[in-house]
């Protein structure tokens, strides 16, 4: 008990406990002239560059429904629209053109001038075959006799490259065309004419 008095009285703690008032006030007043020496300046802020942002319109869309087109069929080839009747067909032969009307001067050597008609046949109507197997082709070259009445009177197969059952649908379609008829000195006559067909 008496140790325990003599510590709380001790000259040494007394003098700790003023050095650090001390040390205190001290501080303090520094502080305090460090404020008075330097005043605090005008703090200036920084101005921020007013952005012009572009504005953004939402416009309502109307909600469209989109149909499917329909795809457009491909054309199926043209037929003849009436049923050809039966043709009796001649043998291929080859063209003897000394079955051509030629009423020219004879020239030398047996050569007969053929007289060139003021109009040669003009086809009008041109009946297409009927369908033909896509797997053929060729040509089909035919010699035609043009009646007065514009119709054909006779054919001769130049040269066909195809079969005969395309050969018959071609020669079909050629009895049923019709034809402007030659004219010659004013008067329609009968002339042959040359005409190609290619199959592809």
């Amino acid at each position: 008990m008496l140790k325990l008095e003599l510590m709380k009285t001790s000259p040494f703690k007394n003098n700790y406990i003023k050095r650090l008032e001390y040390s205190f006030v001290l501080t303090l007043a520094g502080i305090i002239s460090i404020f008075y020496l330097f005043p605090r300046g005008e703090i200036i802020l920084s101005k921020v560059a007013n952005l012009e942002l572009p504005a953004m319109v939402v416009i309502e869309i109307p909600r469209t429904i989109q149909k499917k087109l329909k795809k457009t069929p491909r054309p199926t080839k043209p037929a003849i629209p009436v049923a050809a009747e039966d043709i009796e067909l001649l043998d291929e032969l080859t063209i003897d053109y000394k079955d051509i009307v030629r009423d020219g001067p004879v020239l030398d050597e047996g050569i007969v001038a053929v007289a060139i008609p003021d109009r040669q046949p003009r086809q009008l109507v041109e009946v297409v075959p009927e369908e033909i197997d896509e797997e053929i082709s060729g040509v089909i070259v035919l010699a035609l006799k043009v009646g007065v009445d514009g119709s054909i009177l006779e054919h001769k197969v130049v040269k066909n490259s195809t079969n005969n059952a395309c050969l018959q649908k071609i020669l079909q379609a050629a009895y049923r065309s019709r034809w402007e008829p030659a004219l010659f000195r004013g008067k329609t006559i009968e002339f042959w004419i040359e005409k190609t067909y290619i199959i592809n």
